[in-house]
């Protein structure tokens, strides 16, 4: 094979890698994703009735900007394989209330040491 074929075959799979990257990752991000996780089942089912439905999951569960964009990865591969392995996820998770505020600018006030459940 020439070197300018080979470049183009290389060129091509590195397109066809990158564009499955990115499809994937797209994937991740929906809310749907979340829910096929037998573990979240019930959550993303509470989520779709709760009047936070038309927001994804990944925008109160994930730090913005490309760390938490890696944090997010990393976070869904442990999730995987603690799925995978039959053993139960620690599902205490606290939202920090940064995320609320994005769009809950003026939510009733929580006093030190209180704290909201969202059943979701």
């Amino acid at each position: 094979m020439s070197s300018r074929k080979l470049q183009a075959v290389i060129l091509i799979a590195l397109v066809v890698v990158i564009a499955g990257a990115v499809s994937a990752s797209m994937q991740q991000e929906r809310s749907e994703y979340c829910g096929s996780c037998h573990t979240m089942a019930p959550y993303y089912e509470s989520w779709k009735k709760s009047g936070h439905a038309d927001v994804e999951c990944v925008e109160c569960h994930s730090v913005q900007g490309v760390g938490g964009w890696i944090q997010l990865r990393r976070d869904l591969a442990r999730m995987t394989r603690v799925e995978k392995s039959g053993a139960q996820p620690d599902l205490s998770i606290e939202i920090a209330d940064e995320f609320c505020l994005r769009c809950h600018t003026k939510a009733p006030s929580i006093k030190e040491g209180e704290s909201l459940i969202i059943p979701h």
